[in-house]
């Protein structure tokens, strides 16, 4: 065995199924090489590349040694699968009793608690050019909006008759809210300009959401902040697409769902980000900066669209798709992030049937 003299690789994504006793290999190369050898031990990978080895630990994963298979090297990219001894099962329960994970009631509970409250001064900036948007407002009645895939009617908790016209546009007074966005009375928000479709910042022409309805707006707390006295109340983009994400997961049976994750993002265009989650909850080992850490990921296949080609409005019309209405930062970001994720797959892999494979690290906070 040769002694550690460098580290030889760029990244590492170890994919651990237990019950399949199986992990899946994805490591980048710091350069290409024609002479490399992969060596398996108990507790470690050893890659020899050029005469330099690296060590990838594994603690605790009980690799079997002589079982390395599928080996592939492309350019810069190494692939292979191999086994482990059958300890990793302990945690999930033996052969006749296997305990088995409910990973719907397992994502993490979503609060919607709001984040604004009554009676408080509120100055609405625009986030990125700070520039006030209103004349500081006193909401009397700030109540939850019903999800994207709810009926409205459900928003109250009994029938009101079929008279009723539930309305969720809010009065001058009034801000309706989800985990992301709010509807505001437009005459609350002189300070911007638009059309019937999205509304901008009037100095800097920044995009902060849509029309609603014609006397609504919906604002998001990832392009506006709102200011008291005390604290600005924003939200951060990637963040505001993974809850919104595990909040459909957290109502889905199905381990495999489709995503429409769409925006306005101007009077004649609604681009969208269509994710297929392959696997909702998956055990990864990653490394990108030095150090192996184990997360939890959704594996997805993903495609960026836009409302004039076919497959949009294939998977818009299809009713086993959720859609979610999402803001346009936080569609350039799942973007930036799937992307980046995407790139540590060799070609042949990181392809399938027209999308692209990758994560999303909605479980676990990914450190930069």
């Amino acid at each position: 065995m040769s002694l550690l003299s460098e580290k030889n690789y760029k990244s590492v994504i170890l994919e651990v199924r237990p019950r399949l006793q199986s992990v899946n290999a994805f490591i980048t190369l710091l350069n290409e090489s024609k002479s490399i050898t992969i060596f398996l031990e108990n507790e470690d990978i050893q890659i020899t590349k050029d005469g330099i080895t690296s060590t990838i630990p594994c603690n605790g994963m009980n690799i079997m040694p002589n079982s390395l298979s599928s080996l592939k090297i492309i350019d810069n990219y190494i692939t292979f699968r191999f086994a482990t001894n059958n300890s990793l099962l302990e945690s999930l329960g033996g052969f006749k009793t296997e305990f088995l994970q409910n990973t719907v009631a397992s994502i993490e509970s979503l609060s919607n608690k709001p984040l604004l409250s009554k009676g408080i001064n509120y100055t609405i900036q625009c986030i990125n050019c700070s520039k006030s948007l209103n004349i500081p407002i006193k909401f009397q009645r700030i109540l939850p909006l019903p999800s994207d895939n709810a009926d409205p009617g459900d928003w109250f908790c009994h029938a009101h008759g079929s008279q009723d016209n539930i309305s969720l546009d809010p009065k001058e007074a009034d801000i309706f809210y989800t985990h992301c966005y709010v509807h505001i009375n437009k005459i609350n928000v002189p300070n911007i300009r638009g059309n019937d479709k999205v509304v901008v910042c009037k100095f800097c022409l920044n995009w902060l959401g849509t029309v609603f309805n014609p006397n609504t707006l919906r604002l998001w707390f990832n392009t506006v902040k709102f200011l008291d006295n005390n604290a600005a109340i924003s939200t951060i983009s990637l963040t505001d697409v993974f809850h919104s994400i595990k909040d459909i997961l957290k109502h889905s049976l199905y381990n495999s769902i489709k995503l429409m994750l769409t925006c306005q993002t101007s009077v004649t265009q609604v681009d969208s980000v269509l994710i297929w989650i392959m696997e909702k909850k998956l055990q990864i080992l990653f490394d990108g900066s030095g150090v192996l850490k184990k997360y939890d990921v959704a594996k997805v296949l993903f495609k960026f669209s836009k409302s004039d080609e076919e497959l949009f409005t294939q998977w818009q019309n299809d009713s086993m798709v959720n859609t979610v209405n999402i803001s346009k930062p936080m569609i350039l970001d799942v973007l930036k992030h799937l992307h980046k994720f995407n790139k540590a797959f060799p070609l042949e892999f990181s392809k399938s049937n027209d999308f692209s494979v990758s994560y999303l690290f909605m479980y676990d906070p990914f450190l930069e």
